[in-house]
């Protein structure tokens, strides 16, 4: 039985190039590979690359459960349920399924299917019980999840039409991303030889030029080399648990999630040109905050002249006076530190009232940010907790804060999303997203009080 008691599982697998010294990351318009700098511990920066980021890292675990060839799941997951869409006019044409489409269950494709003549978008709302003026069960909603796609709660999926009241969002609860650290550019170049068309002649004759792929044309070749790879996986079990689905079906998610992590590492991957180096799991130890001690330093001021010093050092009664009351308060009332750790040294989140293209970041975390965070957390996966005692903390925490905050440095990735007008072996008809985002150095750890 998979132990599912742990908060999270996490991962980190050392790669190297398959072949050579070299490997291509994932490019982007505009701008080519993600670089950015990571922090050491000392506070110098090493100049990093984001390999294959957490969202294309989410789509090659979830191909690991389909035969791409058959069109249908692998052999070790047929039974589970998943939604097969095929086209009205040809039912026995495939056309996608809610393991293959970018929002899961919660796609156009399957949101406008039918299904024995009863919408799949009113067939879900009856599902999961969404209804005006009725808050979200999520508990309930992961139980009817799970009669039609399991794997929906492992990849996250958001139900945004209007349609669905309160429009759930459910969390991904199996992440991945690989980084690669102490970078540098390997430029290389070449050249696609045409042995028949040795010269381009006038065009206007219609005799084709290098847009039509005639002649010879010189490229040029960006890859890179990189001290140290790594791919970085975790699986948030405290989300798998907080749905309430009991010991059987949460370990089952949790199996699921590692055969996947495993099926991806094993399968080859000559994704990017790289594999495995060895296999282990990290262990990172907790590090606690630096303690800064105060001390006392009587006046050393020179007396007066004429002044007789006493033989004994005059006490700072004021300082003990002042120091003891300081202490009793904080007796009183003791200092709530919350710790803000970052596993993988990067911090999201969008400031309010700013666009997520902006590409701005808050840090440190608002006030309202944090607040809202801690009732989402109690309300999600922690109901059982006292309200009175609760709302008391809350309360607490509602006073302005002071931050320790970590050295960083901003950075972010671009992603081209393609809407309803692209078509295959176009450029046209895609939407830019921006992923901004702090590298956090030192600790990686936001101390809030």
């Amino acid at each position: 039985m998979i132990t599912t008691d742990l908060h999270r599982i996490r991962f980190e697998v050392p790669l190297r190039p398959a072949f050579g010294s070299t490997f291509q990351p994932t490019g982007f318009p505009d701008i080519g590979a993600g670089t950015f700098d990571t922090f050491t511990d000392d506070g110098s920066t090493t100049p990093s690359l984001l390999v294959d980021s957490v969202q294309s890292m989410a789509n090659r675990l979830e191909a690991t459960a389909w035969d791409h060839s058959a069109q249908q799941p692998v052999d070790l997951v047929a039974d589970l349920p998943y939604i097969r869409v095929h086209r009205a006019s040809a039912p026995e044409e495939f056309l996608t399924s809610s393991r293959l489409e970018a929002h899961r269950i919660a796609s156009a494709f399957v949101r406008e299917a039918t299904l024995d003549g009863t919408k799949m978008l009113d067939l879900m709302t009856s599902r999961l019980g969404l209804e005006n003026d009725k808050p979200l069960n999520f508990p309930a909603m992961a139980d009817a999840l799970m009669g039609l796609d399991p794997f929906v709660l492992l990849h996250g999926t958001f139900f945004n039409n209007k349609a669905w009241w309160g429009q759930p969002r459910f969390t991904r609860a199996v992440s991945a991303v690989i980084e690669a650290h102490d970078v540098r550019r390997a430029v290389s170049g070449g050249r696609k030889s045409d042995s028949v068309r040795h010269a381009l002649g006038d065009q206007s004759e219609g005799a084709g030029g290098t847009s039509e792929g005639y002649g010879s044309v010189p490229f040029h070749r960006v890859e890179w080399t990189a001290r140290e790879i790594r791919a970085m996986f975790a699986i948030d079990t405290a989300l798998l648990r907080s749905y309430g689905l009991g010991e059987p079906r949460t370990a089952l998610l949790t199996t699921l999630a590692l055969w996947e992590i495993r099926s991806f590492l094993d399968g080859g991957l000559w994704l990017r040109l790289l594999r495995p180096r060895t296999r282990r799991q990290a262990h990172r130890k907790r590090r606690r905050p630096a303690r800064t001690r105060r001390t006392h330093r009587p006046d050393r001021r020179t007396p007066p002249e004429g002044h007789r010093r006493s033989s004994h050092p005059r006490r700072p009664y004021r300082a003990v006076e002042r120091r003891k009351a300081q202490e009793e308060d904080r007796r009183r009332r003791p200092v709530i530190t919350l710790a803000l750790r970052f596993p993988w040294k990067r911090y999201h989140a969008t400031p309010w009232g700013h666009f997520v293209n902006e590409g701005a970041v808050e840090l440190p975390p608002s006030l309202w940010r944090i607040l809202r965070a801690l009732y989402s957390t109690w309300k999600g996966r922690c109901p059982d907790l006292d309200a009175d005692q609760v709302h008391q903390v809350l309360t607490r925490l509602s006073s302005p804060p002071t931050y320790r905050i970590p050295p960083h440095h901003l950075s972010h990735s671009r992603h081209y999303f393609p809407d309803s007008t692209h078509r295959s072996g176009s450029s046209a008809g895609t939407d830019l997203a921006l992923d901004a985002f702090a590298a956090l150095g030192g600790d990686a750890t936001i101390y809030v009080q």
